[in-house]
């Protein structure tokens, strides 16, 4: 059997003076005063949308357009590169380089120290609760035994939210209980009167009350899970716009949340996650984000740099290698704190290892595959990667169920782009 070569990464940046190009194995995390040291340059990211339309180019998928990419842009390739038979991929889209093209520029690229080697993603056997604790206590200067919950400030859900969680568990609960809980919240009831007439939802007419948007246009379940999320986003305050060139905090949310209702309805109904759960962890899903933020601001302003410099690697390994802990993981256990479905609470915290979940999580595994499909759309921040193998037959879908559903999220894009503009 032939033996394959080197797993690397092309990355491109750019900064006033133009782009640049740089090489390193797929599982390495570039440092930045390494980078700057070896560049003379201040480096900053391109937006993964900007990325895919440069990549995406006809040109680009022939040895002669590759070839003029390499002759127009400097490029420096990180000390570890070995040339020889060499899988270089673009970071961002997944492009295959020329090997021939790739290996002859390796040999002759000039080299740097760029960073170090991420280590392998672990099954750890300790509790979610340890996890946590040992993050913060090792990056807050908490005192062992203290009450994380009493010594961080974590917010105490308003009265308004723990109302509409309720009513998330409370499988009698209709628009009749749901609208006196949003019209006693003045902003979220403009909010929702908002969404309501927003293009998203293309209703004849426009809404003029609460119960108008609620039971003629948008339903029950919409604004519930609308409603909590922006309700929780609200709970957290932190001063951050996050990484620069990354996709914006709703339009993961929503994205993620509209695609997973589209995939889901592809699935047989034994083997479908409840819808109202599919949408809400949708939403919820970068939650943890907010969290990081919120608890540890210091380390959040190096993590947004490191995501800036390595589109090539997953924001929950760079999240481990950083605090020890990941942000799904974070919101996992503020969730349970607060009360949340378990089945939501699970889909949270193991979406990015949905196969090491303690018990099936198909839910889990519905996020992390809209999650990989909306990075193809520039919509979602991380690497283009192949699903999986087994990914679809444990969701029981086929690959034309879901190019159906990206094809048809591809047609709602505009639209929600206008939705989410109302909520930055």
């Amino acid at each position: 059997m032939e033996q394959q070569g080197q797993a690397l990464r092309l990355i491109m940046m750019h900064d006033e003076i133009g782009k640049y190009l740089l090489i390193v194995p797929a599982d390495m995390e570039l440092k930045s005063e390494q980078v700057e040291r070896a560049t003379d340059r201040q480096l900053r990211a391109i937006s993964p949308a900007a990325l895919q339309r440069y990549f995406r180019q006809p040109a680009m998928r022939r040895a002669a357009g590759q070839t003029k990419l390499f002759d127009s842009l400097p490029a420096i390739a990180d000390n570890s590169v070995i040339a020889d038979d060499a899988m270089l991929l673009e970071a961002t889209t997944g492009m295959l380089i020329d090997l021939d093209l790739a290996e002859s520029r390796l040999r002759e690229m000039p080299r740097a120290d760029l960073g170090q080697r991420i280590p392998a993603a672990s099954n750890s056997t300790e509790t979610l609760q340890s996890q946590v604790e040992g993050a913060i206590y090792k990056h807050t200067q908490r005192r062992i035994g203290e009450r994380i919950e009493e010594t961080l400030s974590i917010p105490t859900l308003s009265v308004t939210t723990q109302k509409l969680l309720e009513l998330r568990s409370d499988p009698d609960a209709g628009v009749e209980k749901l609208i006196p809980i949003v019209s006693s919240d003045p902003s979220l009831s403009a909010q929702v009167v908002a969404w309501a007439n927003s293009p998203m939802f293309a209703a004849p007419g426009r809404a003029k009350s609460i119960d108008d948007a609620v039971v003629r246009i948008l339903g029950y379940d919409l604004v519930l899970n609308l409603s909590i999320s922006l309700l929780l986003g609200n709970e957290l305050q932190f001063d951050t716009k996050g990484p620069r060139g990354a996709v914006p905090f709703w339009m993961r949310a929503l994205a993620t949340a509209r695609l997973a209702e589209l995939v889901a309805r592809q699935i047989p109904v034994t083997r479908r996650p409840s819808m109202g759960l599919v949408y809400l962890s949708g939403l919820l899903h970068n939650f943890g984000t907010l969290i990081l933020a919120h608890l540890f601001p210091p380390q959040y302003a190096k993590l947004c740099r490191a995501i800036e410099l390595n589109p090539h690697i997953e924001h929950w390994r760079l999240e481990r290698s950083l605090l020890g802990i990941d942000s799904a993981q974070l919101a996992g256990w503020l969730f349970k704190h607060w009360g949340l479905p378990e089945q939501l609470v699970e889909a949270i915290e193991w979406q990015h290892q949905p196969a090491q979940a303690p018990q099936k999580a198909p839910l889990a595994m519905l996020i992390n595959l809209c999650g990989r499909l909306l990075r193809e759309q520039g919509l979602s921040d991380g690497p283009v990667e192949e699903l999986p193998e087994g990914m679809t037959d444990l969701l029981g879908l086929r690959y034309h169920q879901i190019e159906s559903a990206v094809t048809q999220f591809e047609e709602l894009r505009e639209s929600l782009e206008e939705t989410v503009a109302q909520l930055a």
